[in-house]
């Protein structure tokens, strides 16, 4: 064959190779890119999603807050009263004591002394776990 043939024919082969690897490469990179692509869509719906989520809750809390203050006005008025009905009970349950120590009677025997008796206690537990959710809702104002 000539020499001159052969170095055309190996030129050409060069070129066809080059050609290939360069179109490897190019799908190489194109393939990374719809990788990279679907991920950065993926991300950006993430954030789509925690910005709804937190839009939603910035205005429920907004909506909360205003809430949260006429409750623990509302709970302080509840605390305040039953205080006063206490104070009253205690009042009674003394004059009955006194009374029934004086007739020589036991106080415990009177109807309704055990179960105001029990009121009274639990209501002080609900005024202390009252509040107790008071302060709670004030860390939040």
């Amino acid at each position: 064959m000539n020499p001159q043939l052969n170095k055309v024919f190996s030129k050409l082969a060069k070129e066809e190779k080059t050609e290939l690897a360069s179109e490897k490469v190019e799908l190489a990179i194109a393939d990374d890119f719809k990788k990279l692509d679907k991920s950065l869509k993926d991300k950006l719906g993430e954030f789509n999603r925690a910005n709804d989520e937190t839009t939603t809750l910035s205005a429920k809390l907004r909506r909360a807050l205003p809430q949260a203050e006429e409750r623990i006005k509302a709970n302080t008025k509840v605390i305040n009263d039953s205080k006063q009905d206490i104070k009253l009970a205690l009042n009674a349950i003394k004059k009955a004591d006194t009374l029934a120590k004086e007739l020589g009677l036991n106080a415990n025997k009177i109807d309704g002394y055990k179960s105001i008796q029990t009121n009274i206690t639990d209501l002080n537990k609900r005024i202390d776990r009252l509040n107790s959710n008071n302060s709670e809702l004030k860390k939040f104002l």
